[in-house]
């Protein structure tokens, strides 16, 4: 698993142009198609990017779940 996880804005769901910089216009398409629960496709261009995108977010969420799961034994199992 790689260290450098893809954000959304790897994948064209920011309104940020550059750091620090934001496209007011963008930001407001991304908010209305939010709050109306817009299809992606109305967002998304490269459907094949958000997938990779979504894969990979549902890797660290595993991973983080994984990792929650063995503290919490590990804290039960503690003082036996």
């Amino acid at each position: 698993m790689s260290s450098n996880p893809r954000v959304p804005a790897d994948f064209g769901l920011s309104a940020e142009i550059r750091r620090g910089v934001y496209d007011t216009i963008k930001a407001e398409l991304l908010e209305k198609s939010a709050r109306y629960n817009a299809p992606i496709s109305a967002v998304v261009a490269d459907a094949a990017a958000f997938e990779k995108f979504r894969s990979c977010a549902a890797l660290y969420g595993a991973a983080l779940g994984q990792a929650y799961l063995y503290l919490l034994h590990d804290i039960r199992s503690y003082g036996k």
